[in-house]
Protein backbone atom coordinates (compact mmCIF):
# COMPACT_ATOMS: atom_id res chain seq x y z
CA UNK A 1 0.00 0.00 0.00
CA UNK A 2 2.81 2.07 0.79
CA UNK A 3 4.46 1.90 -2.60
CA UNK A 4 1.47 2.28 -4.51
CA UNK A 5 1.15 5.68 -2.24
CA UNK A 6 5.13 6.56 -3.26
CA UNK A 7 3.98 6.04 -6.86
CA UNK A 8 1.58 7.98 -6.72
CA UNK A 9 3.19 10.59 -5.00
CA UNK A 10 5.90 11.06 -7.56
CA UNK A 11 3.55 11.15 -9.80
CA UNK A 12 2.34 13.75 -8.21
CA UNK A 13 5.17 16.07 -8.03
CA UNK A 14 6.27 15.61 -11.37
CA UNK A 15 2.25 17.30 -12.19
CA UNK A 16 2.92 19.98 -9.98
CA UNK A 17 6.34 20.56 -11.67
CA UNK A 18 4.74 20.81 -14.70
CA UNK A 19 2.50 23.20 -13.50
CA UNK A 20 5.36 25.50 -12.06
CA UNK A 21 6.80 25.37 -15.55
CA UNK A 22 3.92 26.31 -17.38
CA UNK A 23 3.70 29.86 -14.80
CA UNK A 24 7.13 30.88 -15.04
CA UNK A 25 7.67 34.14 -17.38
CA UNK A 26 7.23 33.53 -21.21
CA UNK A 27 10.87 34.08 -23.10
CA UNK A 28 10.34 34.32 -26.21
CA UNK A 29 12.77 31.90 -28.57
CA UNK A 30 15.43 34.29 -30.77
CA UNK A 31 16.21 32.57 -34.35
CA UNK A 32 17.66 34.16 -37.32
CA UNK A 33 16.18 33.76 -41.33
CA UNK A 34 18.91 32.26 -43.28
CA UNK A 35 19.48 32.20 -46.89
CA UNK A 36 20.09 28.94 -48.98
CA UNK A 37 23.62 29.39 -48.14
CA UNK A 38 22.95 29.24 -44.64
CA UNK A 39 24.05 32.97 -43.87
CA UNK A 40 21.83 35.17 -41.75
CA UNK A 41 19.91 37.73 -43.06
CA UNK A 42 19.64 41.46 -41.80
CA UNK A 43 17.15 43.42 -44.19
CA UNK A 44 13.79 43.70 -44.19
CA UNK A 45 14.10 43.43 -47.69
CA UNK A 46 16.25 40.32 -47.90
CA UNK A 47 14.04 38.92 -45.64
CA UNK A 48 10.87 39.23 -47.17
CA UNK A 49 12.38 38.18 -50.33
CA UNK A 50 13.44 35.09 -48.62
CA UNK A 51 10.05 34.30 -47.30
CA UNK A 52 8.74 34.47 -50.87
CA UNK A 53 11.07 31.80 -51.59
CA UNK A 54 10.41 29.83 -49.28
CA UNK A 55 6.60 30.06 -50.10
CA UNK A 56 6.72 29.00 -53.29
CA UNK A 57 8.88 26.64 -53.32
CA UNK A 58 6.29 24.87 -50.48
CA UNK A 59 3.58 25.54 -53.05
CA UNK A 60 5.47 23.59 -55.75
CA UNK A 61 6.26 20.06 -53.69
CA UNK A 62 3.89 17.15 -53.94
CA UNK A 63 2.92 17.19 -50.55
CA UNK A 64 1.76 13.59 -50.32
CA UNK A 65 5.31 12.56 -51.01
CA UNK A 66 7.28 11.56 -47.79
CA UNK A 67 11.03 12.84 -49.14
CA UNK A 68 9.41 16.23 -49.69
CA UNK A 69 9.28 17.04 -46.17
CA UNK A 70 12.35 17.76 -45.13
CA UNK A 71 12.15 15.84 -41.39
CA UNK A 72 9.39 18.37 -40.64
CA UNK A 73 5.70 16.64 -39.10
CA UNK A 74 3.40 17.07 -41.31
CA UNK A 75 0.87 14.39 -40.04
CA UNK A 76 -0.38 16.91 -37.01
CA UNK A 77 -3.85 14.94 -36.76
CA UNK A 78 -3.68 11.95 -34.43
CA UNK A 79 -5.00 8.82 -35.11
CA UNK A 80 -8.87 8.37 -34.62
CA UNK A 81 -8.70 6.13 -30.87
CA UNK A 82 -10.91 3.23 -30.61
CA UNK A 83 -11.86 4.24 -27.03
CA UNK A 84 -14.01 7.24 -29.27
CA UNK A 85 -15.49 4.97 -31.74
CA UNK A 86 -16.57 2.87 -28.82
CA UNK A 87 -17.96 6.51 -26.83
CA UNK A 88 -19.87 7.14 -30.58
CA UNK A 89 -21.71 3.64 -30.59
CA UNK A 90 -22.85 4.50 -27.10
CA UNK A 91 -24.27 7.50 -27.06
CA UNK A 92 -26.45 6.97 -30.09
CA UNK A 93 -30.33 7.29 -30.18
CA UNK A 94 -31.56 3.67 -29.86
CA UNK A 95 -35.12 3.17 -31.42
CA UNK A 96 -34.24 5.12 -34.51
CA UNK A 97 -35.26 4.01 -37.87
CA UNK A 98 -31.95 2.03 -39.66
CA UNK A 99 -30.43 3.87 -42.64
CA UNK A 100 -29.83 3.11 -46.22
CA UNK A 101 -28.16 -0.38 -45.80
CA UNK A 102 -31.41 -1.45 -43.17
CA UNK A 103 -28.67 -2.39 -40.18
CA UNK A 104 -30.15 -0.66 -36.86
CA UNK A 105 -27.78 0.97 -34.51
CA UNK A 106 -29.01 -1.84 -31.89
CA UNK A 107 -27.01 -4.43 -33.48
CA UNK A 108 -23.77 -2.57 -33.50
CA UNK A 109 -24.27 -2.02 -29.41
CA UNK A 110 -25.50 -6.11 -29.24
CA UNK A 111 -22.01 -7.38 -30.87
CA UNK A 112 -20.07 -4.29 -28.85
CA UNK A 113 -15.97 -4.86 -29.14
CA UNK A 114 -16.48 -6.67 -32.22
CA UNK A 115 -18.04 -4.00 -34.00
CA UNK A 116 -16.70 -1.45 -32.22
CA UNK A 117 -13.10 -2.69 -34.27
CA UNK A 118 -14.59 -3.47 -37.28
CA UNK A 119 -15.99 0.50 -37.71
CA UNK A 120 -12.85 1.40 -35.98
CA UNK A 121 -10.99 0.37 -38.81
CA UNK A 122 -12.89 1.56 -41.32
CA UNK A 123 -12.83 5.06 -39.94
CA UNK A 124 -8.99 4.97 -39.60
CA UNK A 125 -8.85 4.05 -43.50
CA UNK A 126 -11.21 6.86 -44.34
CA UNK A 127 -8.94 9.32 -41.90
CA UNK A 128 -5.86 8.15 -43.47
CA UNK A 129 -7.00 8.03 -47.35
CA UNK A 130 -9.60 10.65 -47.28
CA UNK A 131 -11.70 8.66 -49.93
CA UNK A 132 -15.08 7.40 -48.62
CA UNK A 133 -16.13 3.89 -49.06
CA UNK A 134 -18.41 3.70 -52.67
CA UNK A 135 -21.52 2.33 -50.23
CA UNK A 136 -21.50 5.80 -48.23
CA UNK A 137 -22.06 7.73 -51.00
CA UNK A 138 -24.92 5.79 -52.47
CA UNK A 139 -26.98 8.94 -51.28
CA UNK A 140 -27.39 11.96 -53.78
CA UNK A 141 -29.71 14.71 -53.46
CA UNK A 142 -28.59 17.65 -56.14
CA UNK A 143 -30.52 20.81 -54.37
CA UNK A 144 -31.48 23.03 -56.97
CA UNK A 145 -29.42 26.10 -57.51
CA UNK A 146 -29.94 29.73 -58.66
CA UNK A 147 -33.46 30.09 -56.62
CA UNK A 148 -34.96 33.05 -56.81
CA UNK A 149 -39.04 34.11 -56.25
CA UNK A 150 -40.59 36.98 -57.93
CA UNK A 151 -43.24 38.10 -55.83
CA UNK A 152 -45.34 39.79 -58.62
CA UNK A 153 -46.13 36.77 -61.04
CA UNK A 154 -46.01 34.73 -57.75
CA UNK A 155 -43.19 32.17 -59.19
CA UNK A 156 -40.45 30.68 -58.44
CA UNK A 157 -36.94 29.80 -60.58
CA UNK A 158 -34.09 27.29 -60.52
CA UNK A 159 -31.99 25.56 -61.70
CA UNK A 160 -31.67 21.73 -61.54
CA UNK A 161 -28.01 20.73 -61.15
CA UNK A 162 -27.18 17.12 -63.04
CA UNK A 163 -24.67 14.42 -61.53
CA UNK A 164 -23.98 10.61 -62.21
CA UNK A 165 -21.70 8.48 -60.76
CA UNK A 166 -20.51 4.59 -61.43
CA UNK A 167 -22.04 2.53 -57.75
CA UNK A 168 -19.25 -0.30 -57.80
CA UNK A 169 -21.55 -2.11 -54.69
CA UNK A 170 -24.67 -2.03 -56.83
CA UNK A 171 -22.81 -3.66 -60.20
CA UNK A 172 -21.93 -7.01 -61.26
CA UNK A 173 -18.70 -5.24 -62.66
CA UNK A 174 -15.97 -2.71 -62.91
CA UNK A 175 -15.93 0.14 -65.22
CA UNK A 176 -12.94 -1.52 -66.67
CA UNK A 177 -15.18 -3.85 -68.25
CA UNK A 178 -15.58 -4.23 -72.07
CA UNK A 179 -18.30 -4.77 -74.39
CA UNK A 180 -18.84 -4.65 -78.15
CA UNK A 181 -21.08 -1.55 -78.80
CA UNK A 182 -22.56 -0.05 -81.48
CA UNK A 183 -19.67 2.89 -83.17
CA UNK A 184 -22.01 5.76 -82.29
CA UNK A 185 -20.19 8.23 -84.54
CA UNK A 186 -20.02 5.99 -87.58
CA UNK A 187 -24.30 5.16 -87.28
CA UNK A 188 -24.81 8.68 -86.74
CA UNK A 189 -22.96 9.79 -90.09
CA UNK A 190 -26.04 9.09 -92.87
CA UNK A 191 -28.19 11.08 -90.65
CA UNK A 192 -26.13 13.65 -89.85
CA UNK A 193 -24.73 13.97 -93.27
CA UNK A 194 -26.82 12.62 -95.93
CA UNK A 195 -24.95 14.04 -99.15
CA UNK A 196 -23.52 11.32 -100.96
CA UNK A 197 -20.33 13.18 -101.85
CA UNK A 198 -19.76 14.48 -97.94
CA UNK A 199 -20.21 10.90 -96.97
CA UNK A 200 -17.27 9.75 -99.47
CA UNK A 201 -15.39 12.22 -97.60
CA UNK A 202 -16.18 10.87 -94.68
CA UNK A 203 -16.08 6.87 -95.31
CA UNK A 204 -12.32 7.95 -96.28
CA UNK A 205 -11.23 9.09 -92.78
CA UNK A 206 -13.83 6.04 -91.25
CA UNK A 207 -11.37 3.54 -92.75
CA UNK A 208 -8.02 5.52 -92.10
CA UNK A 209 -9.51 5.67 -88.37
CA UNK A 210 -9.54 2.10 -88.88
CA UNK A 211 -13.31 2.27 -87.56
CA UNK A 212 -16.24 0.05 -88.28
CA UNK A 213 -19.81 -0.60 -87.07
CA UNK A 214 -18.88 -1.95 -84.09
CA UNK A 215 -15.99 -1.28 -81.11
CA UNK A 216 -15.30 -2.46 -78.15
CA UNK A 217 -15.33 0.19 -75.25
CA UNK A 218 -14.52 -0.11 -71.54
CA UNK A 219 -17.73 1.03 -69.36
CA UNK A 220 -16.19 3.92 -67.91
CA UNK A 221 -15.83 4.85 -71.73
CA UNK A 222 -19.22 4.62 -72.85
CA UNK A 223 -20.22 6.20 -69.96
CA UNK A 224 -18.30 9.27 -69.59
CA UNK A 225 -17.14 9.62 -73.06
CA UNK A 226 -14.00 8.61 -74.75
CA UNK A 227 -12.35 10.40 -78.02
CA UNK A 228 -13.87 8.80 -81.11
CA UNK A 229 -10.63 7.93 -83.74
CA UNK A 230 -13.03 9.21 -86.60
CA UNK A 231 -13.97 12.05 -85.11
CA UNK A 232 -10.65 13.27 -84.19
CA UNK A 233 -9.46 12.86 -87.90
CA UNK A 234 -12.52 15.42 -89.21
CA UNK A 235 -10.81 18.64 -90.63
CA UNK A 236 -13.25 20.74 -89.22
CA UNK A 237 -14.57 21.83 -86.01
CA UNK A 238 -16.67 18.61 -84.15
CA UNK A 239 -17.35 17.32 -81.07
CA UNK A 240 -14.67 14.15 -80.97
CA UNK A 241 -16.00 12.95 -77.12
CA UNK A 242 -18.77 10.26 -77.23
CA UNK A 243 -20.37 9.53 -74.49
CA UNK A 244 -23.85 8.55 -73.09
CA UNK A 245 -23.22 10.89 -70.22
CA UNK A 246 -21.29 13.10 -72.14
CA UNK A 247 -21.33 16.48 -71.21
CA UNK A 248 -23.65 15.47 -67.90
CA UNK A 249 -22.46 16.00 -65.02
CA UNK A 250 -21.37 19.41 -64.12
CA UNK A 251 -24.22 20.58 -65.86
CA UNK A 252 -27.46 22.05 -65.08
CA UNK A 253 -31.16 21.78 -66.67
CA UNK A 254 -32.95 24.79 -66.93
CA UNK A 255 -34.01 27.94 -65.95
CA UNK A 256 -37.44 26.18 -64.65
CA UNK A 257 -40.03 28.89 -63.71
CA UNK A 258 -42.56 27.68 -61.83
CA UNK A 259 -45.49 28.74 -59.90
CA UNK A 260 -45.58 28.72 -55.82
CA UNK A 261 -49.24 29.20 -55.71
CA UNK A 262 -49.88 31.97 -53.68
CA UNK A 263 -52.75 33.16 -55.77
CA UNK A 264 -53.77 29.84 -57.08
CA UNK A 265 -53.09 26.98 -54.66
CA UNK A 266 -54.01 24.42 -58.32
CA UNK A 267 -51.29 26.15 -60.29
CA UNK A 268 -48.30 24.75 -57.29
CA UNK A 269 -45.09 23.83 -59.22
CA UNK A 270 -46.98 23.98 -62.49
CA UNK A 271 -44.27 25.14 -65.20
CA UNK A 272 -44.64 28.20 -66.80
CA UNK A 273 -41.55 28.28 -68.50
CA UNK A 274 -38.28 26.48 -69.40
CA UNK A 275 -35.56 28.27 -70.66
CA UNK A 276 -37.54 31.20 -70.86
CA UNK A 277 -39.79 29.52 -72.90
CA UNK A 278 -43.68 27.95 -72.96
CA UNK A 279 -42.63 25.97 -76.10
CA UNK A 280 -40.61 23.44 -76.96
CA UNK A 281 -39.58 24.04 -80.55
CA UNK A 282 -39.29 20.19 -81.27
CA UNK A 283 -42.86 19.13 -82.00
CA UNK A 284 -46.16 20.50 -83.77
CA UNK A 285 -49.31 22.27 -82.50
CA UNK A 286 -50.01 20.96 -78.52
CA UNK A 287 -47.44 18.21 -78.76
CA UNK A 288 -44.49 21.48 -78.50
CA UNK A 289 -46.32 22.56 -74.90
CA UNK A 290 -45.08 22.23 -72.07
CA UNK A 291 -47.47 20.67 -69.78
CA UNK A 292 -47.83 20.23 -65.96
CA UNK A 293 -44.92 20.08 -63.38
CA UNK A 294 -41.32 18.17 -62.83
CA UNK A 295 -42.78 15.46 -61.50
CA UNK A 296 -41.05 16.10 -58.24
CA UNK A 297 -44.81 17.19 -56.70
CA UNK A 298 -47.78 18.50 -57.97
CA UNK A 299 -50.73 20.47 -56.92
CA UNK A 300 -52.55 19.41 -53.58
CA UNK A 301 -55.47 17.28 -52.72
CA UNK A 302 -54.86 14.96 -55.64
CA UNK A 303 -57.83 12.62 -56.55
CA UNK A 304 -57.39 8.69 -58.47
CA UNK A 305 -59.61 10.37 -61.41
CA UNK A 306 -57.42 13.10 -62.08
CA UNK A 307 -54.03 13.03 -64.79
CA UNK A 308 -50.96 13.90 -63.54
CA UNK A 309 -48.88 15.82 -66.43
CA UNK A 310 -45.10 16.24 -66.06
CA UNK A 311 -42.33 17.41 -68.07
CA UNK A 312 -39.04 15.93 -69.08
CA UNK A 313 -36.52 18.05 -70.54
CA UNK A 314 -34.10 15.21 -71.18
CA UNK A 315 -36.84 13.43 -73.33
CA UNK A 316 -37.86 16.79 -74.63
CA UNK A 317 -41.70 16.30 -74.25
CA UNK A 318 -44.46 16.33 -71.63
CA UNK A 319 -46.15 13.13 -70.49
CA UNK A 320 -49.03 11.83 -67.76
CA UNK A 321 -49.50 9.50 -65.64
CA UNK A 322 -52.78 7.79 -64.51
CA UNK A 323 -54.03 6.05 -61.38
CA UNK A 324 -52.90 2.67 -61.00
CA UNK A 325 -53.47 1.34 -57.33
CA UNK A 326 -52.84 2.48 -53.44
CA UNK A 327 -50.37 1.71 -51.91
CA UNK A 328 -48.70 1.83 -48.16
CA UNK A 329 -45.02 3.45 -48.18
CA UNK A 330 -42.93 3.23 -45.06
CA UNK A 331 -46.53 3.79 -43.07
CA UNK A 332 -47.88 6.67 -45.40
CA UNK A 333 -50.21 6.06 -47.75
CA UNK A 334 -49.72 7.19 -51.52
CA UNK A 335 -51.38 7.04 -54.81
CA UNK A 336 -49.50 5.03 -57.43
CA UNK A 337 -49.64 6.42 -60.54
CA UNK A 338 -48.44 4.96 -63.88
CA UNK A 339 -47.60 5.52 -67.40
CA UNK A 340 -49.90 4.75 -69.20
CA UNK A 341 -48.94 2.33 -72.64
CA UNK A 342 -50.51 4.79 -74.79
CA UNK A 343 -47.93 7.42 -74.45
CA UNK A 344 -46.04 5.58 -77.14
CA UNK A 345 -49.14 4.70 -79.07
CA UNK A 346 -49.27 5.07 -82.53
CA UNK A 347 -51.54 7.95 -84.20
CA UNK A 348 -53.95 4.83 -85.43
CA UNK A 349 -54.20 3.45 -81.50
CA UNK A 350 -53.95 7.30 -79.95
CA UNK A 351 -54.75 9.90 -82.31
CA UNK A 352 -53.64 12.77 -79.38
CA UNK A 353 -50.02 11.27 -80.62
CA UNK A 354 -50.13 12.60 -84.09
CA UNK A 355 -47.58 15.31 -83.98
CA UNK A 356 -45.16 13.13 -81.97
CA UNK A 357 -44.90 10.88 -85.30
CA UNK A 358 -41.85 12.96 -87.15
CA UNK A 359 -40.34 9.83 -88.76
CA UNK A 360 -42.13 8.03 -91.43
CA UNK A 361 -39.38 5.34 -92.53
CA UNK A 362 -38.91 3.57 -89.60
CA UNK A 363 -42.58 3.82 -88.45
CA UNK A 364 -43.99 2.28 -91.58
CA UNK A 365 -46.12 6.00 -92.17
CA UNK A 366 -46.60 6.17 -88.21
CA UNK A 367 -48.30 2.72 -88.31
CA UNK A 368 -45.58 1.04 -85.64
CA UNK A 369 -45.58 2.04 -81.82
CA UNK A 370 -43.59 1.86 -78.94
CA UNK A 371 -41.01 4.07 -79.77
CA UNK A 372 -39.94 8.02 -80.10
CA UNK A 373 -37.59 10.00 -82.32
CA UNK A 374 -35.74 12.57 -80.37
CA UNK A 375 -33.66 13.28 -82.99
CA UNK A 376 -34.75 17.27 -82.93
CA UNK A 377 -33.25 17.89 -79.67
CA UNK A 378 -30.45 15.85 -79.70
CA UNK A 379 -28.71 17.99 -82.39
CA UNK A 380 -30.03 15.74 -85.52
CA UNK A 381 -28.30 12.50 -84.24
CA UNK A 382 -30.69 9.24 -84.68
CA UNK A 383 -31.86 9.04 -81.02
CA UNK A 384 -34.83 7.19 -80.34
CA UNK A 385 -36.71 6.38 -77.28
CA UNK A 386 -38.69 3.32 -75.39
CA UNK A 387 -39.59 1.51 -72.29
CA UNK A 388 -37.14 -0.74 -71.72
CA UNK A 389 -37.03 -4.10 -73.26
CA UNK A 390 -39.52 -2.42 -75.90
CA UNK A 391 -42.06 -2.77 -73.69
CA UNK A 392 -45.61 -2.02 -75.62
CA UNK A 393 -43.92 -1.75 -78.97
CA UNK A 394 -44.75 -3.20 -82.20
CA UNK A 395 -43.47 -7.07 -82.55
CA UNK A 396 -42.14 -5.63 -85.74
CA UNK A 397 -39.18 -3.14 -83.67
CA UNK A 398 -37.97 -5.90 -80.89
CA UNK A 399 -38.13 -8.86 -83.17
CA UNK A 400 -34.28 -8.51 -85.27
CA UNK A 401 -33.00 -7.78 -81.13
CA UNK A 402 -32.46 -11.46 -79.35
CA UNK A 403 -32.37 -11.26 -75.55
CA UNK A 404 -35.41 -9.19 -74.65
CA UNK A 405 -37.86 -9.88 -72.11
CA UNK A 406 -40.12 -7.11 -71.26
CA UNK A 407 -42.19 -7.10 -68.21
CA UNK A 408 -44.25 -4.53 -66.41
CA UNK A 409 -42.82 -4.68 -63.19
CA UNK A 410 -39.62 -4.30 -63.96
CA UNK A 411 -39.66 -1.40 -67.07
CA UNK A 412 -42.52 0.23 -66.51
CA UNK A 413 -42.46 3.99 -65.04
CA UNK A 414 -44.51 5.19 -62.11
CA UNK A 415 -44.63 7.81 -59.23
CA UNK A 416 -46.10 7.19 -55.82
CA UNK A 417 -47.94 10.68 -54.37
CA UNK A 418 -48.70 11.66 -51.65
CA UNK A 419 -52.52 12.51 -52.02
CA UNK A 420 -52.71 15.69 -49.63
CA UNK A 421 -49.68 17.34 -50.04
CA UNK A 422 -49.12 16.25 -54.03
CA UNK A 423 -45.66 15.48 -52.78
CA UNK A 424 -43.49 12.64 -55.02
CA UNK A 425 -41.96 9.79 -52.68
CA UNK A 426 -40.98 7.49 -54.46
CA UNK A 427 -40.53 7.09 -58.48
CA UNK A 428 -39.30 4.94 -60.77
CA UNK A 429 -38.48 6.68 -64.12
CA UNK A 430 -37.15 3.85 -66.54
CA UNK A 431 -36.34 4.61 -70.19
CA UNK A 432 -34.64 2.93 -72.97
CA UNK A 433 -31.99 4.69 -75.48
CA UNK A 434 -32.12 3.15 -78.92
CA UNK A 435 -29.98 4.23 -82.42
CA UNK A 436 -31.18 4.15 -85.73
CA UNK A 437 -28.76 2.35 -87.78
CA UNK A 438 -29.64 2.65 -91.51
CA UNK A 439 -27.90 1.26 -95.05
CA UNK A 440 -25.53 3.52 -96.60
CA UNK A 441 -23.76 3.02 -100.21
CA UNK A 442 -21.33 5.22 -99.96
CA UNK A 443 -20.18 4.20 -96.24
CA UNK A 444 -18.45 1.02 -96.34
CA UNK A 445 -19.26 -0.31 -92.74
CA UNK A 446 -22.97 0.48 -93.33
CA UNK A 447 -23.27 -0.30 -97.12
CA UNK A 448 -24.20 -4.08 -96.36
CA UNK A 449 -26.93 -3.35 -94.17
CA UNK A 450 -30.10 -4.75 -95.77
CA UNK A 451 -32.51 -2.97 -93.67
CA UNK A 452 -33.00 -0.24 -90.81
CA UNK A 453 -32.20 -1.79 -87.45
CA UNK A 454 -32.96 0.30 -83.91
CA UNK A 455 -30.38 -0.68 -82.12
CA UNK A 456 -30.41 -0.51 -78.32
CA UNK A 457 -27.60 1.52 -76.38
CA UNK A 458 -28.59 1.05 -72.62
CA UNK A 459 -31.98 1.27 -70.51
CA UNK A 460 -32.17 3.35 -67.41
CA UNK A 461 -33.68 2.83 -64.31
CA UNK A 462 -33.60 5.83 -62.22
CA UNK A 463 -35.42 5.39 -58.97
CA UNK A 464 -35.87 7.17 -55.60
CA UNK A 465 -37.64 6.77 -52.76
CA UNK A 466 -38.49 9.39 -49.40
CA UNK A 467 -35.34 8.65 -46.68
CA UNK A 468 -36.00 6.79 -43.41
CA UNK A 469 -35.14 10.53 -41.79
CA UNK A 470 -37.69 12.48 -44.09
CA UNK A 471 -40.30 9.58 -43.73
CA UNK A 472 -40.01 9.91 -40.15
CA UNK A 473 -40.60 13.61 -40.25
CA UNK A 474 -43.13 13.66 -42.63
CA UNK A 475 -45.51 10.86 -40.71
CA UNK A 476 -45.28 13.31 -37.66
CA UNK A 477 -45.76 16.60 -39.15
CA UNK A 478 -48.17 15.39 -42.02
CA UNK A 479 -49.36 11.77 -42.09
CA UNK A 480 -50.30 11.70 -38.54
CA UNK A 481 -51.55 15.65 -38.29
CA UNK A 482 -54.01 14.28 -41.17
CA UNK A 483 -55.25 11.01 -39.28
CA UNK A 484 -55.58 13.22 -36.04
CA UNK A 485 -57.75 15.79 -37.95
CA UNK A 486 -59.90 12.46 -39.60
CA UNK A 487 -60.51 11.13 -36.07
CA UNK A 488 -61.78 14.58 -34.93
CA UNK A 489 -63.89 14.65 -37.68
CA UNK A 490 -65.08 10.84 -36.97
CA UNK A 491 -65.63 11.78 -33.28
CA UNK A 492 -67.89 15.03 -33.86
CA UNK A 493 -69.49 13.12 -36.61
CA UNK A 494 -70.22 10.71 -33.73
CA UNK A 495 -71.07 13.32 -30.83
CA UNK A 496 -73.91 15.28 -33.51
CA UNK A 497 -75.05 11.80 -34.49
CA UNK A 498 -75.72 10.99 -30.95
CA UNK A 499 -77.06 14.14 -29.83
CA UNK A 500 -79.46 13.85 -33.03
CA UNK A 501 -80.82 11.10 -31.95
CA UNK A 502 -80.82 12.37 -28.41
CA UNK A 503 -83.19 15.50 -29.57
CA UNK A 504 -85.51 13.02 -31.68
CA UNK A 505 -86.00 10.83 -28.68
CA UNK A 506 -86.67 13.56 -26.35
CA UNK A 507 -89.00 15.23 -29.06
CA UNK A 508 -90.88 12.17 -29.19
CA UNK A 509 -90.91 11.51 -25.70
CA UNK A 510 -92.52 15.29 -25.32
CA UNK A 511 -94.62 14.53 -28.25
CA UNK A 512 -96.60 11.35 -26.43
CA UNK A 513 -96.38 13.35 -23.06
CA UNK A 514 -98.27 15.53 -24.27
Amino acid sequence: MQRNRGKQNGKDRDLFKKIRDTKRAFHAKMGSIKDRNGMDLTEAEDIKKRWQEYTEELYKKDLYDQDNHDGVITHLEPDILECKVKWALASITTNKASGGDGIPVELFQILKDDAVKVLHSVCQQVWKTQQWPQDWKRVRYLAKENITYDPETHTVSFLQPNGAIFEPSLSVGTEDDTFTILNLAVAAVPHLYPNSFIQGILNSLIKKSKSSMFQNRTLKELLWGYTDPFLNLVPYPVTTTVGVFYPYNNTADGVYKVFNGKDDISKVAIIDTYKGKKHLSYWASYCDMINGTDAASFPPFIEKTRVLQFFSSDICRSFYAVFGAEINLKGIPVYRFVLPSRIFASPLQNPDNHCFCTEKLLSKNCTLYGVLDISKCKEGKPVYISLPHFLHASPEIAEPVEGLSPNEEEHSTYLDVEPVTGFTLQFAKRLQINILVKPARRIEALKHLKQNYLVPILWLNETATIADEKEAMFIDQVTGKINLLRLVQIILRSIGTVMFVAFMISYCACQVGC
